[in-house]
């Protein structure tokens, strides 16, 4: 009840600041270009069919399976809160491939785990090339060797006997899928690379009126927007940081509003087209999908 409270506050406020002084006459139109509207939305299409290729690398399966899961899991995520459709890919891959849960819980933990360290690895090549400050350069140097350190100790014969000490079986036996799939880093950072790079890609295409460096830091603030779950698929943070970063750097909130918007319904509609197009090839009734929540 109290973290309803917070969620619904958090939200009103976003959209009090987001519509405070807001003129609706004062929207332009012409701020977005059909041309970028259709690049975007090609880009972000590549990035799901990226997606799919590293997902299906992580569970050593036809690419797809690894599509199939991806396109359900997106859907689900544009719906349902707490991003939920993640947890869906365990049991779709159990329901329709004959998947143990334990290899999809797995399969997720890796997708989440080079995610974020793809994101720390923007984030310091950003603090890097574009802040001044040396310390704050070296602090981005000293966290980049964090991340290897926690890449090479997750492997290490001492984390290993942690695990063991783990008085339940199934944790080992995901922990020993995870060991598993970490041997295929090298594969697993390149595709990353590329996925993360598409997601960039499209950013850069859309918000054409700024330049690599704000571009780079609008990708980051937002995308750890729309990690927050206060209501499914990021909607209003997603919007709020946008229009905040955006009007900070003189574009009005009108039109800040609407590129925010226009891009957030491309992410939702890239993704719902391809999981419409899934239904229908797959002949499978949305009603059977219920289940994976």
């Amino acid at each position: 009840m109290v973290t309803k409270i917070i969620k619904t506050v958090l939200l009103a406020a976003i959209i009090f600041y987001i519509f405070y002084g807001f003129d609706f006459s004062k929207i332009d139109l012409s701020v977005i270009s059909p041309k970028t509207v259709l690049l975007s939305s090609f880009v972000l299409f590549l990035g799901q069919i990226i997606l799919s290729i590293r997902f299906m690398y992580i569970i050593d399966s036809k690419f797809l399976p690894a599509l199939e899961t991806i396109v359900v899991s997106n859907a689900l995520n544009m719906i349902l809160p707490a991003r939920l459709g993640e947890a869906a890919k365990a049991v779709y891959l159990k329901k329709f491939y004959n998947y143990p849960y334990n290899v999809g819980i797995s399969a997720v933990f890796i997708e989440r785990f080079f995610d974020v360290i793809m994101l720390f690895l923007i984030i310091i090549g950003w603090i890097y090339f574009f802040v001044t400050e040396e310390y704050v350069k070296k602090s981005a140097i000293i966290l980049f060797f964090f991340i290897i350190l926690v890449l090479v100790f997750f492997n290490t014969g001492f984390m290993r006997s942690l695990v063991e000490k783990i008085p339940f079986e199934y944790p080992k036996i995901v922990y020993k899928n995870i060991n598993s799939m970490f041997k295929k880093s090298p594969v697993l950072i390149f595709w990353s690379i590329v996925l993360w790079g598409s997601y960039l890609l499209s950013y850069y295409i859309f918000f054409d009126m700024l330049g690599f460096k704000e571009v780079v830091e609008l990708f980051i603030v937002s995308t750890v927007a729309l990690m927050i779950p206060l209501a499914p698929a990021g909607l209003g943070t997603f919007e709020g940081v946008v229009v905040f970063y955006l009007h900070k750097y003189g574009i009005s909130k009108e039109d800040a509003l609407l590129l925010a918007s226009t891009y957030h319904f491309l992410l939702f509609a890239v993704d719902m087209i391809m999981f419409a197009v899934f239904l229908l090839l797959k002949d499978i009734k949305f009603s059977e999908l219920k289940a994976l929540k």
